[in-house]
């Protein structure tokens, strides 16, 4: 039995092709009604042949596409995209139950046996059903893996099953979540056989060790020394021929634990899984990318933090504690600690806000981002999630937008005499997480953070000092600048030579 997944319109919904031939349409009594002016009335239609399933275009305005290509007639593949009109359905020739024959294995170790999967399998056809409504029936991940290995320990008499999942695209297979017999101690974590695994994922095939004993490679083992197996299976989790995970299982009590007639209808069990594994993978890891983004959307502009969510996603680590030359620009208001007094307490946070929000956005806006808010201070960082030459004139162009925008926005608080000051510096510095038992925070630190801040000390109201280092990144002429001369920095040997920001040239 093969099914269509309608990938489209928001939550994923999967048909299941039970019967042939299959009709897709607008009509009501389609097997799967497309509703849109540009489907046909009967547009499609899935036929079972000797071949495979086939896909007939019925349509003759509006073609049927299979992998973007129009089609008349085509025996379809799993994981094809076939297009009908708006709409995007994929295909999953899953499971159709299969026995299971011993063949002899090669290259890993003589007892691992790679189970033959060619013949086709009677009975169990009830159980399988109910599998897949089950199975598809479920969105969230734990949920799911709990259910597919309680289907699994139906079948198996295995005193242990674990199921390791790749969490990311070409990582390692990660134990995930376990289930242990009646009286049998539970182990956290569940050592497993990389041996083992390792074969099962690279031949896409199930795998027996009979018994453990007579095998020297796994009898030293440490993940089968320590939990004492007699014997081990393994089974993949494939969908288009990638393998998801891998259910794991140990015999504690004796050899040869196993039978690969007990193992036929499991593995069709798992098969179906992928469908379903596939689709609560994704949907973990967009939960997962959208929680990243949230937190990186404190620091960065929303492109940039659904960039580095996405690489984050995929595997790298885009936030990775590193030294690099960035730019640092330190902004706070002149004369904040008496207007405030002044202030009734509920409107302190208002004014804060509005401020610190307006900030924000401009910085975000010039492709910088901020580290931390320090009172009516703000600390912004370009080059933060990676550097560029233009990191500079980008903080010098937000300093002078930063001290336009407060000069309008101050007047509709009161605030006339409360101006912003800035300081920029562009020099070596830590990007990194900063940690202590009770919390951790992305932070960035290092002399040019200190010197930043010290320039910011030296401008006056409504305007901004940068160090030369900054200047010299303006090397269109830009921007114009007058000459403070040389600088002493509190707490530093070496001077630094300042200038304060005119304006665009």
């Amino acid at each position: 039995m093969a099914s269509l997944t309608l990938v489209s319109l928001g939550e994923p919904q999967v048909y299941a092709i039970d019967q042939t031939p299959f009709s897709i349409g607008r009509l009501p009594d389609c097997d799967l009604q497309l509703v849109h002016d540009i489907v046909s009335r009967k547009h499609a239609t899935i036929e079972r042949t000797d071949a495979g399933y086939v896909i007939k275009a019925l349509g003759t305005t509006n073609p049927t596409k299979v992998n973007a290509e129009p089609v008349r007639e085509r025996v379809l593949r799993d994981g094809d995209e076939i297009a009908v009109g708006p709409f995007l359905l994929k295909f999953d020739a899953y499971a159709t139950p299969l026995v299971v024959v011993a063949e002899q294995a090669h290259g890993v170790c003589s007892n691992l046996s790679g189970l033959n999967t060619e013949q086709t399998m009677t009975g169990g056809q009830a159980f399988l059903l109910d599998a897949v409504e089950k199975l598809f029936s479920i969105s969230d991940l734990n949920t799911l893996l709990d259910r597919l290995l309680t289907n699994v320990m139906t079948y198996v008499h295995a005193d242990c099953l674990v199921i390791l999942l790749q969490e990311r695209p070409g990582g390692d297979l990660v134990p995930r979540t376990a289930q242990f017999a009646p009286n049998v101690p539970r182990m956290d974590p569940v050592p497993v056989s990389r041996t083992v695994i390792g074969h099962c994922r690279k031949s896409r095939a199930p795998v027996i060790v009979g018994d453990v004993a007579a095998e020297p490679d796994l009898e030293k083992s440490v993940g089968v020394v320590r939990t004492g197996a007699k014997s081990l299976f393994a089974l993949p989790i494939v969908k288009h021929e990638q393998v998801l995970g891998v259910i794991y299982a140990l015999g504690l009590k004796r050899s040869n634990q196993f039978l690969q007639r007990d193992l036929a209808i499991v593995q069709s069990i798992v098969h179906v899984a992928g469908v379903a594994l596939e689709r609560a993978l994704l949907q973990e890891r967009a939960d997962r990318e959208a929680a990243v983004r949230k937190f990186l959307a404190s620091y960065f502009s929303p492109p940039v933090a659904r960039q580095l969510a996405a690489e984050a996603a995929a595997g790298g680590k885009p936030l990775a504690p590193r030294e690099e030359m960035v730019t640092v620009l330190f902004a706070d208001l002149e004369g904040s600690t008496g207007f405030i007094e002044g202030l009734r307490p509920a409107q302190v946070p208002v004014f804060l806000s509005d401020y610190l929000s307006l900030m924000s956005e401009i910085i975000h806006r010039h492709d910088g981002g901020v580290d931390k808010f320090i009172g009516d201070g703000i600390l912004g960082v370009f080059g933060m999630s990676r550097t560029s030459p233009h990191d500079g004139t980008n903080a010098m162009a937000a300093a002078l937008e930063m001290i336009q925008s407060w000069r309008s926005a101050r007047k509709d608080h009161g605030a006339e005499n409360v101006p912003v000051r800035i300081g920029i510096n562009t020099g070596h510095a830590f990007l990194g997480t900063i940690q202590t038992p009770q919390r951790h925070e992305f932070t960035v630190v290092g002399d040019a953070v200190n010197v930043a801040s010290r320039l910011q000390s030296m401008a006056q109201g409504d305007s901004a000092v940068v160090s030369d280092s900054t200047r010299r990144q303006d090397s269109a002429g830009r921007f114009g600048f007058e000459d403070l001369g040389m600088r002493e920095i509190r707490g530093r040997t070496a001077g630094v030579q300042v200038w304060r920001l005119t304006g665009k040239a």
